[in-house]
């Protein structure tokens, strides 16, 4: 399964209050959502609207790759810290078990393609390991 999402602030230097980036966190998971919306429904079996979806069933391993779409490629130790609240809101949003080894193995560092401004996101593709 394909999922879209867009990209999230780089807060892998940041030094910012917590309250600022909890504000920019929370906004940018609400923003997940709403893009969310027109995208297959999650393996948890519920839409973001949290309608019962029949048919759909949680993967207990998950094999996740990740392409970040930036004007600019990044280190890959920033790159990887970008897809925390992504990685969060799949787990909140029941595409994923949950994001610890157990559950979520990763194919590789992700894939970084330089693009346009307004064409920045973050693209996942999530399997039943």
């Amino acid at each position: 399964m394909k999922i879209v999402l867009p990209l999230p602030p780089n807060m892998a230097n940041s030094r910012m209050h917590w309250r600022p980036k909890h504000r920019m966190r929370q906004e940018y998971l609400e923003q997940c959502g709403i893009v969310a919306v027109g995208q297959l429904p999650p393996c948890g079996g519920r839409t973001p609207g949290g309608q019962v979806v029949v048919g759909y069933s949680v993967p207990n391993v998950t094999a996740i790759t990740a392409t970040i779409y930036h004007t600019h490629v990044m280190d890959d130790d920033n790159a990887v810290a970008r897809l925390k609240w992504p990685v969060d809101w799949l787990v909140s949003g029941h595409w994923i078990v949950d994001d610890n080894r157990k559950h979520l193995r990763w194919t590789g560092f992700p894939t970084q393609v330089k693009c346009k401004r307004d064409e920045r996101r973050v693209e996942f593709v999530l399997e039943a390991a």
